[in-house]
């Protein structure tokens, strides 16, 4: 009868040789982890871990039995890995660097510096790309250090025409600005009129397409 060549072993869960129990290039094996072992002499390593380079067939890459399993092709330049939950890995186009909200949805900010006590366009946007947006606008009265006002506006488009509403406006005097939009020339643009002659105006844009 052959004999059975048999190497250092344990059946133990998480168990690891140290360099006092192998020498260097010995082999150890832990059979319940299915994890085999060696040394250089100083430090002990994973037979199998810390790979210059992995070639995996045309079947793809699975880890853990199933729980993880990567696309069996390369995605497209800028295309970034996300998963299902369910342990499915799959390529999607990553989020633009305009700070894309979800899928249709686009934030943008502005900042306009008014001198005069008139209307001025703080922002547009294409109607052909947004149909809808909401913003939160500030006014800074800078005249004055204690005039300031914010609002939130919601605004919709039919092509055409806009219109808006605004609401949850808050002042820290009396209102110093009057918000209003329109659409001309195929770009919706809000409008602020201030009640002082220097002010800034800052804009936070969602807009939905």
């Amino acid at each position: 009868m052959a004999s059975i060549v048999k190497i250092k072993r344990s059946a133990v869960q998480g168990k690891a040789p140290t360099t006092s129990e192998i020498t260097a290039g010995e082999l150890a094996l832990n059979t319940n982890d299915g994890k085999l072992f060696s040394s250089d002499g100083s430090v002990i390593f994973e037979i199998g871990a810390n790979l210059h380079s992995l070639s995996v067939g045309s079947g793809g890459l699975v880890i853990a039995n199933g729980a993880l399993t990567f696309p069996t092709s390369d995605g497209t330049n800028g295309q970034v890995l996300t998963t299902d939950g369910s342990g499915n890995i799959t390529f999607v186009s990553s989020a633009p660097s305009a700070a894309t909200v979800g899928t249709n949805a686009a934030h943008t900010s502005n900042t306009k510096t008014h001198t005069a006590a008139t209307s001025v366009v703080v922002d547009t946007f294409s109607s052909s790309a947004h149909r809808s947006a909401k913003y939160m606008v500030q006014v800074d009265d800078t005249d004055n250090s204690n005039k300031f006002q914010t609002s939130e506006v919601l605004l919709v488009h039919n092509g055409s025409a806009t219109f808006m509403t605004e609401y949850g406006q808050v002042a820290t005097s009396t209102t110093i600005a009057t918000i209003d939009s329109d659409l001309v020339g195929g770009l919706v643009r809000l409008k602020v009129t201030p009640t002082s002659t220097n002010t800034v105006v800052k804009v936070t844009r969602l807009a939905v397409n």
